[in-house]
């Protein structure tokens, strides 16, 4: 009996890393967004970025974070970085200059998309 709480601490140790290494698996594939008429809205979801297919230059792009964990949205050229809490939501403005913007969370670096600015 006194090994019963033993085992049961392992396993679900065991559960937590396994959930944590499959999103780390996971992350840098980018996943359907949206975009209409009320502007573009980037998702974030289990680690992964939902992006839409593209968004008009100087136009607002909302963001939101469905995950626990803080992100972060940072163009590699730095045209847009925003930070984005968890179940929190964000908003930027997309560059005047039409383009592919590719894009990373600074925390967590195996989280990649592009921004399409047309």
């Amino acid at each position: 009996m006194r090994r019963l709480p033993l085992v049961l601490v392992s396993l679900a140790m065991t559960v937590s890393v396994a959930g944590c290494a499959s999103s780390a698996k996971t992350a840098a594939a980018p996943t359907g967004g949206s975009s209409g008429s009320g502007g573009s809205k980037i998702t974030i979801s289990g680690f992964r970025f939902g992006v839409p297919d593209s968004v008009a230059p100087g136009s607002s792009v909302s963001v939101a974070n469905a995950d626990g964990a803080a992100h972060t949205v940072t163009a590699a050229d730095k045209s847009f970085q925003v930070p984005v809490p968890g179940r929190g939501s964000a908003t930027f403005t997309a560059p005047a200059k039409p383009g592919r913007y590719p894009f990373v969370c600074t925390i967590h670096p195996s989280m990649k998309a592009t921004l399409v600015v047309r």
